[in-house]
């Protein structure tokens, strides 16, 4: 499908350049494509050439900068994620016919014309698979022989056996190129479904305009308020389609801000996480904002969105101060400075070695725990999650062996 691309984008060029020189195609033109190096991504799937090309508008071009674009064309061919390509349309025959001077023998004048280079730059596609069901053997081999098969460079595996639960959990990352998503969550959906296993296929690179955002909540509402306005504003590049909680506080929240809300608690603020899980897929859900969310999830459902799909704002100094009094129990240490965490969730392991953000403040001796609580909860928690959130939707840190690494932009 490329190269059909490809050679269409070539022959609509020579079109443009042959209507202007009055001639007509000799032959079928061909495209050659060459594998180069990875370029900027912020050069995605963008399709340029020079100004002074001067094409026409048979197209549609779209000025940017010092290059006309053909991304509008290319987004709506949903060409598969390769890596950077330079494409060169091979010299081709072109027939001139000298039409003032045609007498019944047409002057045949065969020249080649060489089209410009164009380049194409999109990512290889990064694919995160999870698998959750009842512990069993054989459950890990068909997902992995197929997506090698595919030819998939696995980057991360990790499986575990949770024996309280009795569940199997595995977390597979592989770069994909040229492979369509929906070909993949389709065929590891089918060995899912033949093995009893709850199969995510999810991808940060699937095209979407924006990530998807479900703000969970209890009581507190300016985390959750720090996370919306920032998506209101523009500085968190994301949408926030669906808000939940174990408690109907911040339902206001959702209204004012045109989220869908689903409260997911009993009288006693016992969540079903079955229905939880059930709203993330439904919704589409790409990144899961715990904002001061006062419930443990269950192993099984951080599973199901691990690798680096949720999270957490801690209320406290991590690895410090963790638990549910992080405030008293820095204040009963005397401590002067307070401060919170924005942390990936991760299964098994004690939270805090997966940090994206913190801010702290820092009081007088003598302060109040009230007036530091205060501080903490109006005006510092909603500044380190709405900062956490931003750094993750931008993709400037992801999480990789349980270890948040820094993405560095070619």
């Amino acid at each position: 499908m490329f190269s059909r691309v490809i050679e269409r984008l070539a022959i609509d060029w020579l079109a443009i350049e042959s209507h202007q020189a009055g001639t007509r195609f000799a032959k079928r033109p061909t495209a050659t494509v060459a594998n180069g190096c990875r370029a900027d991504q912020r050069q995605w799937n963008l399709l340029r050439i020079p100004l002074d090309m001067r094409p026409r508008q048979v197209l549609p071009w779209r000025q940017l900068d010092r290059w006309f674009t053909l991304w509008p064309l290319l987004s709506q061919c949903r060409l598969p994620p390769v890596q950077v390509v330079a494409v060169q349309v091979a010299a081709v025959q072109v027939v001139a016919v000298q039409r003032d001077e045609y007498r019944g023998r047409p002057d045949r004048i065969v020249k080649p014309i060489c089209c410009p280079f164009f380049w194409l730059t999109k990512r290889s596609m990064e694919v995160v698979i999870t698998a959750v069901g009842p512990d069993n053997a054989g459950l890990a081999d068909p997902i992995i022989h197929h997506v090698t098969g595919l030819g998939a460079n696995i980057r991360e595996i990790q499986m575990y056996d949770h024996d309280e639960e009795a569940i199997f959990a595995m977390l597979l990352r592989i770069e994909l190129t040229d492979v369509p998503l929906d070909s993949v969550r389709g065929n590891v959906g089918q060995i899912g479904e033949l093995k009893k296993l709850s199969v995510r296929v999810w991808s940060p690179d699937a095209g979407n305009p924006k990530p998807r955002l479900a703000v969970c909540t209890t009581y507190r509402p300016e985390p959750a308020l720090a996370v919306l306005r920032g998506i209101r504003d523009g500085q968190i590049r994301a949408d926030a389609p669906l808000m939940i909680g174990n408690r109907n506080a911040c339902r206001g929240i959702a209204e004012q801000f045109g989220a869908d809300w689903h409260l997911v608690g009993d009288k006693q603020g016992r969540p079903d996480e079955d229905r939880i899980v059930t709203l993330f897929d439904e919704y589409d859900i790409d990144y899961v904002i715990l904002a001061r969310y006062m419930r443990v999830l269950p192993a099984s459902t951080c599973w199901k969105f691990a690798g680096g799909r949720i999270i957490n704002l801690h209320h406290g100094l991590l690895p410090g101060f963790p638990g549910m009094r992080p405030y008293r129990d820095a204040f009963a240490t005397r401590m002067l400075t307070f401060g919170a965490t924005c942390h990936f969730i991760v299964p098994d392991l004690d939270a805090g070695n997966q940090i994206i953000n913190q801010t702290t403040f820092t009081v007088p001796p003598g302060a109040k725990l009230e007036e530091i609580m205060r501080i903490g909860q109006q005006d510092n928690e909603p500044t380190c999650l709405a900062e956490g959130v931003r750094r993750v939707v931008d993709r400037e840190v992801m999480l990789h062996f349980h270890r948040v690494i820094a993405l560095t932009k070619d």
